[in-house]
């Protein structure tokens, strides 16, 4: 949502999803119990922004086509 794409820590991640807004929801990717990446939906009126990201050594195995089906 803000286009940084500096990394964060394991602690930041955390802080967010416990202190996120009510009408965010934040759903984690994974594979082989390893975090692949996350889907973030955050709903605004009648629409839902949609924000997902993959961990760059699982890019290209369709987990974002995935979380996307999943938010539609």
């Amino acid at each position: 949502m803000t286009n940084n794409t500096t990394a964060i820590t394991y602690w930041q991640q955390l802080h967010f999803y416990f202190s996120k807004p009510s009408n965010i929801a934040v759903y984690i990717a994974e594979v082989g119990r390893k975090r692949a990446g996350y889907l973030l939906l955050r709903h605004e009126n009648t629409t839902t922004l949609i924000t997902e990201a993959v961990e760059e050594r699982f890019r290209g195995h369709g987990i974002a086509t995935q979380m996307i089906r999943y938010a539609q």
